[in-house]
């Protein structure tokens, strides 16, 4: 076993927390607020609740259900809203459901 290896093999995985949006219906009141925007909010309240400072966020998954006319990068653009370092990964599904079957390979 590499050291890379071993090394990520002791280190744990941890799932601090995990907020959604709320839903929203046609033109309501969260139509003036884009999905990365949306997703921002949510990623700061995540941290919030976790009581962990930016700082120690590691990676980031973004579930999207329409990804269409949001740029490059939504889950990027959405942790760069919420105040985290632009050095940590992340990564957006395009489905709320496989997001779990990602999460789930990833923690294994």
């Amino acid at each position: 076993m590499s050291a890379a290896a071993a090394d990520a093999a002791e280190r744990e995985t941890v799932i601090v927390s995990a907020v959604r949006t709320p839903l929203g219906g046609f033109q309501g009141s969260l139509s003036a607020l884009s999905a990365t925007q949306l997703g921002g909010i949510a990623m700061r309240a995540a941290v919030e609740r976790a009581r962990v400072k930016p700082s120690d966020v590691d990676e980031v998954f973004m579930g999207n259900v329409c990804s269409a006319n949001l740029g490059q990068a939504p889950a990027t653009q959405a942790m760069l809203a919420a105040g985290l370092p632009n050095t940590v990964p992340c990564t957006v599904v395009n489905k709320v459901w496989e997001c779990v079957n990602v999460l789930a390979r990833c923690i294994v």
